[in-house]
């Protein structure tokens, strides 16, 4: 009997190694995979040139106008202007700004934007532009001038804060007589960052 013990205990012995070392064999097929994967992954938006996101109307309409009431274009106010106001949202703080009109220069008065020369048109009148950011109203030139600087960037409440104002009034050169017709004149508004 006592070697049928010891061969049960050689057996038990025997079994336990074996038991043991399976359970390392399959702790080591067990442990986490080590490798790599790729995925894609695609990354969009823009980057913007301008500080601040620009509204402004894209047409100004002057209505029927008297040839007998149009303002001199050497006047230093805008006696009966249509306003023309540039809004700016989503600017940076203290942002500054100017802005100038460019198109085609009367021929008699290059301060003044022409009017076209369809058949039909009305002669001797122009555009003229005034700005009107802060206390005065100062002309400005077509292709030369500039608004004073203003501060779009303002907060909310602070005087004008993100508008330009401007205001257009159709005008006829000095010593010039107008004659009634159409109006058809085109600009380009150019805003400066400063």
């Amino acid at each position: 009997m006592e070697n049928k013990e010891i061969n049960m205990n050689a057996f038990a012995k025997t079994t336990l190694c074996l038991a043991f070392t399976a359970a390392l064999l399959s702790a080591g097929t067990a442990s986490a995979y080590t490798g790599s994967e790729v995925h894609e992954l695609e990354l969009s938006g823009s980057v913007e040139s301008n500080p601040c996101k620009v509204v402004l109307p894209s047409t100004l309409a002057f209505g029927d106008v008297n040839v007998n009431s149009l303002q001199l274009s050497s006047a230093t106010t805008s006696a009966d202007g249509h306003t023309y106001e540039i809004d700016f949202t989503e600017c940076m703080a203290d942002q500054m700004a100017q802005v100038s009109i460019i198109g085609t220069e009367d021929a008699k008065d290059s301060s003044i934007l022409a009017n076209g020369t369809d058949e039909g048109a009305a002669t001797n009148v122009g555009v003229a532009f005034w700005d009107t950011t802060g206390a005065t109203e100062a002309k400005l030139a077509v292709n030369s001038g500039v608004t004073k600087s203003a501060n779009v960037g303002a907060a909310e409440g602070e005087g004008t804060a993100g508008k330009i104002i401007l205001k257009a009034t159709l005008v006829k050169p000095e010593d010039k007589v107008a004659t009634a017709g159409t109006i058809q004149a085109t600009a380009q508004v150019q805003i400066n960052y400063l």
